[in-house]
């Protein structure tokens, strides 16, 4: 792996890895529960992790421009259906920032976004910059599930 991006892959191995333990701790039926309002359940969050790593990975390797469908995870949701989830998720992200080469490090990546192709210094949006994408959009619910644990506790 190269050396730019390999300070990202191990991040989000942990990342992926509090988020397993995290997921695992829930009690079974507390996995579709909505949390107040519209809120989404912990089974909607890893869909979405997992499907937004998808679409990452996917604009990286330029291999489709079109989102890939959200995973199919049973229902009602197991503690091991979701962690088996991000388990792969983590895995295909961590093959795909291999996959990276020198030559590829730096391509502009975010070409159909519309006029948001560079970040807020007018660097285009790499691998390097999508890489720690998936690690932001991982930690960011990973601290919602953490609140809804807290909530659960609380109520325990």
């Amino acid at each position: 792996m190269l050396q730019d991006l390999s300070p990202t892959a191990r991040q989000l191995t942990e990342t992926f890895s509090v988020f397993r333990e995290t997921i695992a701790g829930f009690p079974p039926g507390a996995l579709d529960r909505q949390f107040g309002g519209r809120s989404q359940s912990v089974t909607d969050i890893v869909s979405h992790v997992v499907a937004a790593q998808h679409r990452y990975d996917s604009l990286i390797r330029k291999t489709s421009d079109s989102p890939p469908s959200v995973p199919t995870l049973p229902s009602p949701a197991t503690n091991l259906a979701l962690c088996g989830a991000l388990d792969l998720a983590v895995e295909e992200a961590l093959a795909c920032l291999e996959a990276v080469t020198p030559d590829t490090l730096h391509d502009p990546l975010a070409y159909t976004w519309g006029d948001w192709v560079a970040d807020s210094s007018g660097n285009p949006l790499d691998a390097r910059w999508f890489a720690g994408q998936m690690l932001r959009h991982a930690a960011y619910h990973l601290g919602q599930v953490n609140v809804y644990a807290l909530m659960l506790a609380s109520e325990g």
